[in-house]
């Protein structure tokens, strides 16, 4: 492949977008495959890269191609948000630092279709201090929304289009379950990580939720900052307090006390006790993973913490875990939508529309398909009531 010489300004984006995350110089040459002093002297301009490290460097980045080519502007990223980003894991950076991209170009497709929602968020500014006010906050958000008794099933759809969050499901490094902002410039955003399994994206979406709307002091904690993230930490009870009270939120919203007792009710069996096999239904019923429904039976205190824990990673438990196949998940559908509409219009490049939703060039035109384009100038004229 035909190197591309690197000139003083495209150097100097190079070393600036590196600084912003505070990446190494070692950092960027692990990724880059290469070593430190090549880093080095790309940076100072000294050394050609071909097009495969460009587009390599701009997705570390959390940049387009163009933008690190000075074709197109770069977005200026709030100070306070690049100093939390800067504070990351060092693996796991680069991907906030694309999401914050993607919010950014969502906010800009809204503006150009007409589509923006009107966010209808509301933050709690109460000091949050126990388990019980985070349950009593669930309760209050699933009767606001109107989730029902299985909230894991509508929660991403609500999320979406009612209170108008920015969903993202993009495959993270393992250490990155999840994250959140809440943007002057593009409002509310969650980002799941898509490697994990379906049940446990619906938990790490109504953690992240709680996230969004707690935004008064955590007892113990502090004020939170207009970013979190969130490791894959397995549940514990040594997490920090802010995380186990998302979890409690995220827990009791998904899986509501009356209908999850009525349903332990349903599976059990004449002996009083609940098997492996039902508690997999359990989770399947509520759309959420095994994991967290061991962890809400020793919430509720239902069974010791100890107890729930030993047999949920029993061998058998895990066994029958494997053997039952997939589980059914949702996906983010309104980013996609968006898109597609503007590819449509002609609003954006095939190129573009390929760099948006991480697909190759040649399968825009089945994503285009499978949204059903392609057929505006036969479209039938229909006549809504007032």
């Amino acid at each position: 492949m035909t190197d591309i010489d690197v000139g003083k300004n495209i150097a100097d984006r190079v070393r600036r977008a590196r600084a912003a995350l505070s990446l190494t110089q070692e950092a960027v040459a692990d990724r880059l495959h290469v070593s430190r002093s090549a880093v080095s002297d790309i940076e100072a301009g000294k050394r050609a890269v071909s097009a495969t490290e460009l587009v390599a460097l701009a997705d570390m980045f959390g940049q387009s191609l163009e933008q690190l080519l000075g074709l197109e502007e770069t977005r200026v990223v709030d100070d306070e948000f690049m100093f939390r980003v800067s504070s990351a894991p060092v693996e796991s950076r680069p991907a906030l630092a694309a999401w914050v991209g993607l919010c950014e170009a969502y906010a800009w497709l809204e503006a150009e279709l007409g589509e923006k929602r009107i966010e209808d968020l509301r933050p709690r500014t109460e000091p949050l201090d126990s388990f019980e006010v985070a349950a009593e906050l669930a309760e209050e958000e699933r009767s606001r929304l109107g989730l029902g008794p299985t909230p894991a099933h509508v929660l991403l759809g609500v999320l979406e289009n009612r209170l108008g969050v920015k969903v993202f499901f993009r495959d993270l490094d393992e250490g990155l379950s999840g994250a959140s902002v809440v943007s002057s410039r593009f409002g509310a955003a969650i980002l799941v990580n898509g490697r994990h399994s379906p049940g446990r994206r619906a938990f790490t979406l109504a953690h992240e939720y709680f996230h969004l709307i707690a935004r008064g002091p955590v007892v113990g904690v502090g004020r939170p900052g207009p970013l979190h993230w969130c490791d894959s930490a397995p549940a514990t009870e040594s997490k920090p307090k802010v995380e186990q009270l998302a979890d409690a939120f995220a827990g009791r919203l998904l899986m509501p006390r009356e209908p999850f007792i009525e349903r332990l009710r349903w599976a059990m069996s004449r002996s009083g006790t609940v098997d492996e096999r039902s508690i997999i239904g359990v989770a399947r019923h509520f759309g959420v993973s095994v994991q967290a429904v061991f962890v809400q039976l020793a919430v509720q205190k239902l069974v010791p913490w100890s107890l729930a824990m030993d047999t949920y990673r029993a061998e058998r438990v895990q066994e029958s875990i494997a053997g039952a196949g997939p589980e059914m998940g949702l996906a983010p559908e309104r980013f996609r939508r968006l898109v597609l509409i503007a590819y449509e219009r002609g609003i954006v490049s095939r190129g573009k529309v390929a760099e948006l939703l991480d697909v190759g060039y040649e399968d825009v035109g089945d994503e285009a398909r499978r949204h059903g384009g392609g057929g505006a100038d036969r479209g039938l004229s229909v006549t809504l009531p007032d």
